[in-house]
């Protein structure tokens, strides 16, 4: 009998994860076997503003077999009003420009689901004092919202774009309003976000209402709407959830490996995850990995040539 599809792609995209989750200690600095031009990817980087967040973005910047064509910033961790200048001023750090970075709308499109302020107080920061961006951008946030600039970005792409969603799904879904038929012009989104066979992370937190809820993965539950019209839209979808991001923890010794590598793409990525290890964690030898930056992962194992489980991997996907 023919298992559902649903179960089938699912264990795919676990498969796909927990195989090449264990590469990302090295992959700051890692050079790809090919020429840097060769067949770049065009992608779209969307995430709500978490340091898990920006270091999936930092890993995808410094890696030459992407193009990054657009970023845009959800509302989850973030106020993406605020975070919108905090990303801009990211960017000057890494001597990057031309990139349009865009917000979105700073509430779900239903429910009033939202991050506790006090998550969101280090994010309005950008994590200072543990980063050091430089007072002033090279360039300002783009005028259109998030949502349109999704679409201008996928409907002018020669080829279809991939799209690496890693915040909540609202960006994604007011995009599809504004033009269902971008549907058919992404090659593949990739989310990290919901728990399938695992307990949820709001259970992880103080907050005396948010740990009651056992289920819950907060990317999907900061706007189930949201996600339940993305992932009805006939997307060709990649799940990265709770149940392959628990697989792998980072340590001291992946900061200091990061640190060591000495690009500004990698330096950031240590101060973030120095930012988790004493925060997040409390300094524990292990942390859970940042989630976001294992959905970049799986995105990568078509590309990602340097290790010998990322080859095992992209024949799994092919």
């Amino acid at each position: 009998m023919k298992k559902p599809f649903f179960k089938n792609h699912l264990c795919y995209s676990l498969l796909s994860s927990l195989t090449l989750l264990v590469t990302l200690p090295i992959a700051f600095g890692s050079q790809p076997a090919f020429g840097s031009t060769l067949n770049r990817t065009p992608i779209i980087l969307d995430d709500d503003g978490s340091q898990d967040g920006m270091t999936a973005w930092a890993y995808i910047l410094q890696n030459p077999k992407f193009e990054v064509k657009a970023m845009t910033i959800s509302q989850g961790l973030a106020r993406p009003q605020i975070f919108g200048n905090n990303v801009m001023r990211m960017l000057a750090g890494l001597g990057i420009t031309g990139i349009p970075v865009a917000v979105g709308r700073e509430t779900p499109l239903s429910g009033n689901n939202a991050f506790p302020d006090a998550f969101r107080a280090d994010t309005d920061t950008f994590w200072t004092p543990f980063t050091n961006l430089p007072d002033k951008a090279l360039e300002t946030v783009d005028q259109r919202s998030a949502a349109q600039l999704l679409v201008d970005t996928i409907n002018q792409s020669p080829e279809p774009v991939e799209i690496l969603m890693t915040g909540s799904a609202t960006n994604i879904a007011d995009a599809l309003t504004i033009d269902p038929s971008i549907a058919k012009k992404i090659s593949r989104l990739e989310i990290m976000g919901g728990a399938v066979f695992v307990p949820g992370n709001l259970r992880e937190h103080l907050d005396p209402i948010l740990k009651q809820n056992l289920v819950s993965e907060f990317n999907i539950w900061t706007d189930p709407v949201a996600a339940q019209k993305v992932f009805s839209a006939g997307l060709p979808i990649s799940l990265t959830p709770l149940d392959a991001t628990n697989q792998i923890g980072f340590t001291r010794a992946d900061q200091a490996a990061w640190k060591a590598t000495g690009t500004p793409e990698s330096i950031l990525a240590s101060q973030l995850l120095d930012y988790a290890l004493t925060n997040i964690s409390g300094n524990d030898p292990l942390i859970p990995n940042p989630a976001r930056v294992s959905a970049s992962q799986t995105l990568l194992t078509r590309w990602f040539w340097g290790s010998t489980k990322a080859q095992i991997s992209s024949k799994l996907l092919h």
